[in-house]
């Protein structure tokens, strides 16, 4: 079964890759490394109040993985979430540039993460979130340094030849198609994203990209889910979201 999801992403990153020659937005930063960083975003005030409404949401809505607690359609359960946040027009305007796709949102993911000994960090390592069209848009509600779980990616991994490459050059290393061991990501050069609260991660999720393990204190922070509005709703996302609709 491997083999053949191997044979069968090898095949989709060969046709984008001829797809991106053709169409690929060259020179621009989001096209080379996949990924852009909005400073300032929202103010210290702000991310107090979104941090406060986390704390709020009902605990039975709570996905924890390990250390790292989720919270899928929380624009429900929170208008100042959904007004804040999950409804921003200019965020789903960057994803549809940055893809170069008509995009749906899904979600609200509110997320808290803490400090424990051996947890691999948000995200459960390395990874990609699928081999389809995705955007995602985060906001850091603290700080976040080295310390305290940082986004860190591969720039340029969500390319399809990058990928195509990646994958021809390691096939008999694969143990899955979208989580990767540290000692293969270790022959890569990787880029650890750090901000103040308030600062946003605009990014293409096909990038191979971890949250950093927390060494020391805390992270909370906001992501939203968009995908291909050809994607019929219905998919893992669409009905965790949902979820919170019928609670």
């Amino acid at each position: 079964m491997l083999e053949y999801s191997k044979i069968k992403i090898l095949l989709l990153t060969a046709y984008r890759t001829v797809e991106n020659f053709f169409f690929e937005v060259k020179g621009s930063m989001a096209a080379k490394n996949g990924f852009i960083v909005l400073e300032e975003y929202l103010c210290d005030e702000h991310c107090d109040v979104l941090i406060n409404e986390i704390n709020q949401l009902p605990t039975g809505s709570v996905k924890s993985f390990d250390n790292d607690k989720r919270i899928f359609g929380s624009q429900h359960l929170s208008n100042v979430i959904s007004k804040y946040f999950a409804n921003r027009l200019d965020l789903i305007d960057f994803g549809e540039l940055m893809v170069r796709r008509k995009l749906r949102f899904q979600t609200t993911l509110a997320g808290h993460i803490s400090y424990k000994e051996g947890a691999l960090g948000s995200g459960g390592g390395w990874h990609v979130d699928s081999h389809s069209v995705q955007f995602k848009a985060m906001i850091y509600l603290t700080d976040v340094s080295e310390d305290n779980g940082p986004f860190e990616v591969i720039p340029g991994s969500h390319k399809p030849k990058w990928f195509l490459v990646f994958l021809l050059r390691n096939w008999f290393s694969f143990t899955s198609i979208t989580r990767f061991d540290n000692q293969l990501v270790s022959k890569y050069d990787t880029k650890k994203i750090m901000g103040k609260r308030g600062t946003v991660v605009l990014f293409n999720p096909l990038l191979i990209h971890r949250g950093l393990p927390v060494t020391k204190g805390e992270r909370y922070a906001l992501t939203n889910y968009y995908v291909n509005n050809k994607v019929p709703v219905g998919t893992a996302i669409d009905n965790l979201d949902k979820e919170q609709q019928l609670s």
